[in-house]
């Protein structure tokens, strides 16, 4: 387990933060993500779903998990 270890930190580092074009490209796909499986259940007739409310929700998320 040491040696499988070594080589993830090695690959993954986990302490350094990632490149601010990864972080970029996460918060968009999730963006996009999270929308469109909204607008799916708006289509199935679910209401009161605010999507301008997505952004900043994800922005917050990501921030408390530590990847922003």
């Amino acid at each position: 387990w040491k040696i499988a270890r070594k080589y993830r930190d090695k690959i993954n580092p986990t302490n350094n933060r990632l490149p601010e074009k990864d972080r970029d490209y996460i918060r968009i796909k999730i963006i996009n993500k999270v929308i469109s499986e909204l607008k799916l259940r708006i289509s199935k007739g679910y209401e009161n779903i605010d999507l301008s409310l997505v952004e900043e929700l994800v922005y917050k998320t990501l921030k408390d998990m530590d990847i922003i």
